[in-house]
């Protein structure tokens, strides 16, 4: 119980030191047994339960702060489950994801056996008076040998230090019986207006009539910005990517916005920004999906805009897009992909973008929105695809299946060293979009460049913001005055201090600054 794999190393003095689930545990045992239970499976099927709960329970408490910077709830965590059984899957190649599937059962099946062993001996060995004077003398002592330690070395009474895990659990429990409150906060909180606030017969007039794009960048968070290591590696490219951009007659102005996730639970930014409202849990996603307020794809429609989502790792039907009112939206199987994987990606955010430019850009007829969301910087940053100079050898993907993938020694399990992995999967998604803006938009199109969320853990490091980058991007000067009113910084590089805007108002914020005020009777 005391293990916390990766935090703790294997051979740790903390290992030695008694765990308070399982003097629980043996307790309950010792005065079970001395009025008179048998070793039956109604007893040691629930304790093997309760252990193997425990130390799940134990395992996510690390892990989730680890990887994803804030605290564990078991109940809005489990609904992640499926997600991340899937984030595996795509992520990892099919040998290793079934070895581990199967070394998992195999681990699970050996403990159980373990612990149905430990178990009979432990309660064979309360049989005897002798034994249990033996534990309660033993238990005593630890637990003062215990409480010295914790209170010498972590400075924490023994309630704080032996206990802290046993409290959590009650915590959460807490929080379970509690839910129906919480429910009814969060459907209040989701019912307020969002995007009620325009007006839809003037709805982004003032953009008369060009499109919008809007990029979703995977994992492009502050930290690129924010620490020296990773801005000194991607600066040549954003310098680069601004320039050329110049060049073509864009400008760009740039800020950081408060996303509503980190480390992942990405559709929870693409919910936020759409609805106009700071989605940040599943429970609020799920109320989200069955409110009444009207998103930012509906005010593009009553605009008259084509609204299009573009979804290439969506690889289930995706029932929500017909609450956020999109006209067209294209998951996996859409997109009629002939060649390999990349990472978690099924395929290069290149052919995604040229396959919305042949579709959607080549043949509309009436103004687009087109949100697109690039999965090629996804963790864990291990396989990268190549750039095509030529846009043209694209095609349905077959010709990935005779060029060489990028690969980097990154995996799950430790991604402290994956900087170079992530900035350089960031530079191959702005090479992309740099060249796509330059080549297929033709107008003055609003192009609007947002991070998702941070990277985990590993690679910011803890206690870091929340915040991403977003650059606009146009050839119309006076579409980027509205932005540069909100304290947008000119180029490419946002300087804004904390605390940031909210990820939640930048759609929101677009539609009051395009549509212009009712005249007054």
């Amino acid at each position: 119980m005391n293990l916390t794999v990766p935090g703790l190393q294997p051979f740790s003095a903390a290992l030695l030191l008694p765990s308070c689930e399982i003097f629980v545990l043996m307790a309950v045992t010792a005065v079970a047994v001395r009025w008179g239970m048998p070793y039956h499976a109604a007893y040691y099927i629930p304790a093997i339960v309760v252990v193997l709960f425990l130390r799940l329970f134990i395992f996510a408490d690390f892990l989730v702060p680890f990887y994803l910077n804030r605290k564990f709830n078991l109940y809005i965590d489990s609904l992640y489950l499926p997600d991340l059984v899937l984030l595996l899957y795509k992520s990892t190649p099919p040998s290793t994801f079934y070895s581990a599937l199967i070394l998992l059962a195999a681990l699970v099946i050996l403990l159980c056996l373990g612990l149905h062993k430990s178990l009979a001996v432990i309660h064979g060995f309360f049989r005897h008076p002798h034994g249990r004077r033996i534990f309660w003398g033993t238990a005593g002592l630890l637990f003062f040998v215990s409480a010295g330690y914790h209170h010498l070395v972590n400075g924490k009474t023994v309630t704080a230090g032996m206990f802290a895990g046993m409290q959590r659990v009650a915590e959460e429990i807490r929080f379970i019986l509690d839910i129906g409150t919480y429910r009814r906060r969060i459907l209040n909180e989701v019912q307020q207006t969002g995007m009620d606030g325009v007006d839809p017969s003037s709805a982004i007039k003032g953009l008369k009539g060009n499109d919008v794009y809007l990029f979703f960048i995977e994992s492009y968070g502050h930290t690129v910005f924010g620490n020296p290591e990773h801005l000194n590696l991607f600066k040549p490219m954003l310098r680069r990517f601004e320039h050329d951009l110049s060049a073509a007659g864009f400008e760009v102005v740039s800020n950081f916005v408060d996303s509503p996730s980190y480390g992942g639970t990405s559709w929870l930014a693409h919910a936020t920004a759409v609805s106009g409202l700071h989605i940040d849990n599943q429970v609020r996603y799920q109320f989200l999906l069955t409110s009444t307020i009207r998103t930012a794809i509906e005010r593009f429609n009553t605009a008259g805009y084509r609204t299009v989502c573009v979804m290439p790792g969506t690889i289930r039907p995706w029932p929500e897009g017909t609450f956020f009112g999109y006209s067209q939206i294209y998951t996996q199987p859409a997109f009629g992909y002939r060649g390999p994987g990349f990472g978690w990606s099924a395929m290069p955010d290149q052919f995604v973008l040229d396959f919305v430019r042949r579709r959607e850009i080549e043949n509309r007829r009436r103004p687009l929105f087109i949100e697109i969301v690039l999965g090629n910087s996804h963790a864990p940053f291990h396989v990268l695809p190549p750039f095509l100079a030529d846009w043209s050898r694209i095609g349905d993907g077959t010709v990935y299946q005779d060029l060489d993938p990028l690969f980097f020694p990154v995996t799950w399990s430790d991604m402290t060293h994956a900087a170079e992995a992530y900035i350089a999967a960031l530079t191959y998604d702005f090479k992309v979009i740099q060249r796509f803006v330059e080549q297929f938009v033709k107008d003055d199109a609003l192009v609007i460049l947002m991070g998702d969320h941070q990277p985990n853990v590993q690679i910011t490091g803890p206690g870091r913001p929340w915040s991403v980058p977003v650059h606009v991007i146009s050839r119309n000067h006076a579409f980027l005055e509205p932005f540069r009113r909100r304290h947008y910084s000119p180029g490419v590089f946002p300087s804004q201090p904390l605390p940031h805007d909210r990820m939640a108002h930048v759609l929101t914020n677009l539609f009051a600054d395009f549509s212009p005020l009712p005249v007054p009777d």
